[in-house]
């Protein structure tokens, strides 16, 4: 009998990449974008004030783009994949799931069978060699 060739098991565990973003970082970058949606809000605001009808509309419009771009920032780290959901403990919990999955995939027993008498008629044949050797 021929025999088959076994891949070798890959963890995907260990090649898993861990994103850690820092709330620091992200407390600034908020910081920022709000800094920058009030500034571009001032200049419509003045424009309205002086009655110029002339690019207030285009500074209102950037004014609640970056609070959009604002609320965007602060929402997408919380989004499962970005963020906080993808923190520590839910690293363990995902590794452990695939870990039970792997350990709780369906396995041909004719296969298992098959694979340990290979192995004992290796070891057989080892054993015997050794012997041989020995004497």
């Amino acid at each position: 009998m021929a025999k088959r060739k076994v891949l070798p098991k890959t963890n995907l565990v260990k090649n898993e990449v861990l994103i850690m973003t820092s709330p620091m970082i992200e407390s600034l970058a908020a910081g920022l974008f709000l800094i920058m949606g009030g500034v571009s809000l001032i200049p419509a605001v003045i424009l309205l004030i002086l009655r110029v009808k002339l690019f207030k509309y285009f500074f209102l419009a950037s004014g609640v783009g970056f609070y959009y771009f604002l609320v965007i920032a602060l929402v997408v780290p919380y989004i499962p994949p970005f963020g906080s959901m993808s923190s520590e403990e839910s690293r363990a919990t995902n590794k452990a799931s695939v870990e039970n999955y792997f350990k709780n995939l369906p396995v041909d027993k004719a296969k298992l069978e098959t694979d340990s008498k290979m192995k004992n008629d290796e070891a057989a044949k080892k054993k015997a060699d050794d012997e041989k050797t020995a004497k």
